[in-house]
């Protein structure tokens, strides 16, 4: 969020009734009724007005800080700082809004439209605020208006270039708009799908069909289906690697707030793309009800135990055998680093390691605590603290019995 601008100085009133913004308010309006001619007691009680909506906006109490400051320029019209503050209390509602957990399972795409109107309000008032223009850019690009995503961003550029990250969103806007401009558009309820010219059409296989199967397998287990549309982008390989040119040669598959898969060339590797779109809408929707909180190997095991459903086998590779065998399993609090490896074993270790906890966890307790844990994620309790309320057991616990169990996974 944008800091807000501090508090003026009132002049005319003690500070014990200063700090209390409220009681000194109502002393100012009172002066100012009983005596309609002093402008100097008017210009006190705007600035009342304009400090008691900073300490709400600190509070995070939007509608009533918009109020007090609506107030404020109600009664000093030509009032800079106040129109500024104003703004800022608009873009700091609307941070709120984009950036809030899901935990609440409050829609979406209502929370984008709302922080879209706040933004432009804020710039109605304020139009060099570059963090807004930022703001606007980061909810057009989420909703695949790529061209007013980039214009967004120059402008926040030429107002301010030493933005943290604006640089890198406008490559990867640029990278992405060669591509995926060009694409169609089909029409869904709850996918925003687009697909590569390119891509070939199979007969007989409805990637409409298979995201509704994804939601309603995956929403049923979760017990959440997002009433929002999930942007999903279907890609050639090739331009699969342009567009994300960091994601590894394995990866089958992107979730990075919109589900992106490549599609294979041949009819007969058809089979695999279920399982991948299963993984990345999995994704989607931990990311909504943990607040993107959840650590990043969970999340895979999470996406792994679902898309196992739909694989060949459900006989787990080789080298989580390897590992238990070897007496070489990673401890809980270090798979993640097996994410970042650069050898590909390391990588598929973490990913079979990761899937046979989330297994475990669901043989012995039941999937349904997975949404009760991802919501005391989202709600700011650690990980290791939100399974040990969950499972009534302490983490280490957890590992020992998972490990003891591991076997059986085979």
């Amino acid at each position: 969020m944008v800091s807000l601008f501090g508090v003026l100085v009132l002049v005319i009133l003690p500070l014990a009734a200063q700090e209390n913004w409220p009681a000194a308010i109502q002393a100012l309006e009172k002066q100012v009724r009983s005596n309609r001619g002093d402008e100097n007691a008017r210009n006190q009680l705007a600035i009342a007005h304009n400090n008691y909506a900073m300490v709400l906006g600190n509070e995070k109490k939007w509608e009533e800080a918009t109020r007090q400051m609506e107030e404020a320029l109600r009664l000093d019209r030509q009032n800079a700082r106040f129109k500024e503050n104003l703004s800022l209390v608009h873009l700091n509602h609307a941070y709120q809004l984009y950036q809030e957990p899901n935990s609440t399972h409050s829609y979406q795409s209502y929370r984008h439209l709302k922080a879209k109107g706040l933004v432009e309000k804020a710039l109605r008032l304020n139009s060099k605020l570059a963090p807004a223009y930022v703001l606007l850019g980061d909810i057009e690009y989420d909703n695949q208006q790529l061209p007013k995503a980039e214009l967004a961003w120059q402008k926040a550029q030429r107002l301010d270039p030493a933005i943290n990250g604006l640089a890198s969103r406008l490559d990867r806007v640029g990278r992405e708009s060669k591509v995926e401009s060009k694409m169609k558009s089909v029409g869904d309820v709850y996918f925003n799908l687009r697909y590569d010219d390119s891509v070939k059409q199979s007969s007989g296989f409805d990637i409409r069909r298979v995201l509704r199967e994804a939601r309603q397998d995956v929403g049923r287990d979760f017990r959440y289906r997002p009433q929002h549309k999930i942007v999903v982008l279907l890609y050639s390989k090739e331009a699969f690697r342009k567009v994300r040119e960091s994601a590894p040669e394995w990866a089958s598959g992107i979730y990075d707030g919109k589900i992106r898969i490549p599609m294979p060339e041949s009819q007969q590797d058809l089979r695999s793309v279920k399982k991948t779109i299963v993984h990345e809408y999995t994704h989607a929707v931990v990311h909504e009800l943990s607040g993107g909180r959840i650590p990043h190997w969970f999340n895979e095991g999470l996406a792994e135990y679902q898309a196992a459903k739909y694989a060949k086998t459900s006989k787990p590779a080789s080298s989580l055998k390897q590992a238990l065998d070897a007496d070489e399993l990673v401890p809980w609090s270090q798979v993640e680093s097996l994410f970042r490896g650069r050898s590909i074993d390391q990588v598929r270790l973490g990913y079979d390691q990761s899937h046979s906890v989330v297994a475990y966890l669901v043989q012995r307790y039941g999937f349904w605590h997975m949404p009760r844990l991802l919501k005391q994620v989202s709600q700011g309790v650690s990980f290791e603290e939100a399974l040990e309320k969950e499972f009534k057991s302490p983490a280490k616990r957890l590992e020992k019995d998972w490990k003891r169990w591991l076997p059986r996974f085979f």
